[in-house]
């Protein structure tokens, strides 16, 4: 039975009152620090920024992420023009 491809996972994010989080389509934490978290997920990087972050738990099989922390801001990376393309708008 063949697996459904990454790109096709859902990716969702619920957040409860800026204290806890749970990702779905989170596929490997890039980076991690009390005050920074970077998740690739099926929808891009997504960076959430905050105080006392702890990874709760993190199922690589599921593509699950759950952590707690003061959560103060998500932002997911998008890709920048070509250097070029920027230079002659």
């Amino acid at each position: 039975m063949s697996q459904p491809s990454v790109n096709n996972a859902v990716h969702s994010v619920t957040l409860d009152e800026r204290k806890k989080a749970t990702l779905s389509g989170a596929n490997e934490v890039l980076s991690y620090s009390e005050e920074e978290l970077v998740v690739a997920t099926t929808s891009g990087n997504l960076t959430i920024k905050g105080k006392n972050i702890k990874i709760v738990k993190f199922g690589a099989q599921e593509n699950t992420l759950c952590f707690t922390g003061e959560i103060d801001s998500l932002k997911y990376a998008t890709a920048k023009a070509p250097l070029i393309k920027r230079i002659f708008k």
